[in-house]
């Protein structure tokens, strides 16, 4: 049986110690990167103002805008999530005193189509 020396086993204690600590930032594991839900919707979803251009280009609330003499309020009602990707808009009448609604529409966070 080979003896090992006292000084070559500590020796090759620190050696192992060493190199473990120093190549640790070296292996093939990638980090994970995680989104917290409001970053998600900043890089994947469509910006609320082009939803917004979206509703008001449509023909229905381009043709109410122009038959209305009052202004056409159009507002966002829902954000969208990763559950639900899409937002609710909302177009109303502004009659000084009160709101009346003339329609909802739902707007595709993805591509930014109106949905049906």
């Amino acid at each position: 049986m080979i003896e090992i020396g006292r000084g070559l086993r500590v020796t090759s204690l620190i050696f192992l110690l060493v190199f473990t600590t120093a190549v640790s930032g070296c292996t093939n594991v990638r980090e994970v990167e995680t989104f917290t839900s409001v970053e998600e919707v900043s890089r994947y979803f469509i910006d609320e103002n082009e939803a917004i251009k979206v509703v008001a280009g449509s023909r229905e609330v381009a043709g109410f805008r122009r038959s209305t003499p009052a202004p056409c309020l159009i507002q966002v009602e829902k954000y969208p999530t990763a559950g639900e990707p899409f937002y609710v808009i909302r177009v109303a009448e502004d009659l000084g005193d009160r709101l009346v609604m003339y329609d909802q529409y739902t707007v595709d966070a993805y591509s930014g189509d109106i949905i049906d």
